[in-house]
């Protein structure tokens, strides 16, 4: 099944899991969004505000994170912890400066980031049987590790 969160505006960090995919949308926080799909997707809305709003998200599914269209992940975030831990590709709008602290795709799909402002990767990202397609209108800083399986382009935006 899937699970609407929508329109949560906390004082404190934010905690959903769900078994199916997730639809989020204008979630905000002033310390920390945890989101978990075990076996489904995290999907954005298609609100005018961002789906994700705090300093710090994590966000956990098995079946993709973001799609194309309405369902990209619209994130206010400074720093983004993000893992897929089966098939499935992420699609990011990043609305400011963010940091990739860690990205997993442990099966095959593709990153894409399309970015309002610089992206710091600072920790690992490991795309194991995808590429990564990037957009960002400011400087994107690599100073981690980047691993992926496919190519590794930038300033090219495929959705």
């Amino acid at each position: 099944g899937t699970l609407a969160v929508n329109a949560i505006d906390s004082s404190g960090a934010v905690e959903v899991a769900s078994t199916g995919t997730l639809t989020v949308g204008a979630v905000s926080s002033p310390t920390q969004v945890n989101l978990e799909s075990v076996n489904g997707a995290i999907l954005g809305s298609d609100a005018a505000t961002a789906d994700i709003s705090t300093p710090v998200a994590h966000l956990v599914a098995a079946a993709g994170i973001g799609g194309t269209g309405a369902a990209e992940l619209d994130l206010s975030v400074d720093q983004l912890v993000l893992q897929n831990t089966a098939t499935g590709s992420a699609y990011l709008n990043l609305l400011r400066a963010t940091s990739l602290a860690s990205v997993e795709l442990a099966g095959p799909g593709n990153l894409y980031v399309r970015a309002a402002d610089t992206v710091q990767v600072p920790g690992v990202v490991s795309l194991y049987q995808g590429s990564l397609r990037a957009k960002v209108l400011g400087e994107l800083l690599i100073t981690g590790e980047l691993l992926a399986s496919g190519n590794i382009d930038q300033k090219k935006l495929l959705f």
